[in-house]
């Protein structure tokens, strides 16, 4: 899961250079400074992560810490 303040633009990135297959991938949007997503209030990450927990039975999960 990527986080960017006004774009998807991480997530693009990783899809266009191939890091993982673009259905792995979920880019979101914060609104915010990104690494407030992570170090102050996750919940706005706990939508997409769980939907790639459910979908591919990951053991491990990356989410992007901002920019």
């Amino acid at each position: 899961v990527t986080n960017d303040i006004f774009t998807k633009e991480d997530g693009e990135f990783l899809v266009k250079h191939g890091a993982l297959p673009e259905e792995r991938i979920r880019a979101v949007e914060t609104g915010g400074c990104p690494h407030a997503a992570i170090r102050e209030d996750i919940s706005i990450n706990l939508g997409p992560l769980e939907e790639l927990s459910n979908l591919f039975k990951a053991d491990i999960l990356l989410c992007e810490s901002g920019g």
